[in-house]
């Protein structure tokens, strides 16, 4: 009746530092949409005691030992408690080679005027400068930004979001 967790087994438990090394690697594929989840052993009375994250068929564009990682057991709790909240960040869910703007929207506080004072001022696709249109988004934003990394440094921050999140 009781559950017990193990440290060995097929969802044992992994240290901060095993968690780390192994999971970044996975992590990364599920993020750009080579890999993908699962819940085996599910049923309505009992969640899976483990995850399961494996290939989905896409080939990663990366070097080919990264394929050699999958599939990869995952202790449930461990999922809950680490993983998921990585999966969370605002630095992972973000990354993907996209830039994303986060700031409000600016709007011109007067109308622009050409250099002769004689009419409104228009940008090369020709829409008016006028008091009240919409010029783009500020830059500076309370949402946390990430930067652009090649997949090398992403696996990196992975594996210190997921070490540091073990170590809570």
């Amino acid at each position: 009746m009781g559950r017990s967790v193990y440290r060995a087994g097929v969802s044992s438990l992994m240290t901060a530092d095993q968690l780390a090394v192994s999971l970044a690697v996975p992590l990364y594929r599920i993020v750009t949409g080579t890999a993908t989840t699962g819940f085996p052993l599910t049923s309505l009375s009992n969640p899976s005691r483990f995850v399961v994250v494996q290939g989905n068929g896409r080939q990663p564009n990366e070097p080919f030992e990264w394929l050699a990682r999958l599939p990869v057991l995952v202790n449930d709790l461990q999922w809950e408690k680490v993983i998921v909240p990585v999966l969370k960040d605002p630095r992972v869910t973000s990354w993907s080679g996209v830039l994303r703007s986060n700031g409000k929207p600016v709007y011109l506080s007067t109308t622009v005027l050409t250099p002769g004072g004689q009419g409104v001022a228009k940008t090369s696709s020709g829409k008016e400068l006028v008091q009240g249109a919409y010029i783009g988004q500020e830059s500076v934003t309370d949402v946390s930004s990430t930067r652009l990394l090649s997949s090398l440094e992403f696996i990196r921050l992975l594996s210190s979001l997921i070490k540091e999140q073990a170590s809570v």
